[in-house]
């Protein structure tokens, strides 16, 4: 089994040379501030303080078989799902565990949760460049909602950005000084970005100059 303990290096520290028989761990005081550490249960603080006593002090991971480690922390079980904030076991040791710890879900939650919070990133990111490129800059925070909203549903983010960038070469759109260009809550309520696209004609109201036919 694998057990690797979050932040090991950030809170454990070693002289050189003297990391794998140092026969002490620091306990920082700044867990005293920690709210998930405060959250636990006198048990559980106790377990995780445990583990850390038998982790392996170069690389911050206990590798052991189950019976073992419970064997030398003098426990029956462990909470998993309790400690899951400080640490990470691999998705097959939990599948192993699931008859004695069906809670056991720790890298599953923890993959599934740093997918999530990449892809909140990306829309974050698509709406910002979304909004350096929209003229009229009104209602920001409903806006991003919506744009977030036509992302979930399959819309591509360049496929938005590419027509307002279209738009903006619009005779609609610079006349007026920008009188008629929408919100861009209700550009993307109004899922305008499927309008017909903006050629050449549109944007400039004339047909293109023909070169050597007098046109």
């Amino acid at each position: 089994m694998r057990i690797e303990i979050n932040n090991w290096f950030e809170y454990q520290e070693f002289r050189k040379g003297r990391t794998k028989d140092t026969l002490w761990i620091k306990l920082h005081t700044k867990m005293l501030q920690n709210y998930q550490f405060s959250k636990l249960i006198d048990k559980d603080k106790m377990t995780l303080i445990e583990l850390w006593l038998i982790t392996d002090r170069a690389t911050g991971v206990i590798e052991l078989p189950e019976e073992e480690i419970l064997h030398k922390i003098g426990r029956k079980s462990i909470q998993y799902k309790e400690l899951e904030h400080f640490i990470s076991v691999s998705a097959q040791d939990c599948a192993d565990l699931r008859e004695i710890a069906p809670e056991c879900g720790l890298e599953k939650r923890r993959v599934e949760k740093r997918r999530v919070e990449k892809s909140r990133e990306e829309e974050n990111d698509d709406f910002d460049r979304f909004w350096k490129i929209y003229p009229k800059k009104v209602n920001k925070s409903k806006s991003q909602k919506a744009f977030d909203k036509a992302i979930k549903s399959g819309v591509l983010s360049s496929d938005i950005i590419s027509a307002v960038e279209s738009a903006k070469e619009s005779k609609q759109w610079k006349d007026d000084g920008g009188k008629y260009i929408p919100h861009p809550l209700t550009y993307l309520n109004g899922e305008r970005w499927k309008d017909e696209d903006y050629s050449p004609e549109t944007k400039t109201g004339t047909v293109p100059r023909m070169e050597g036919l007098g046109l």
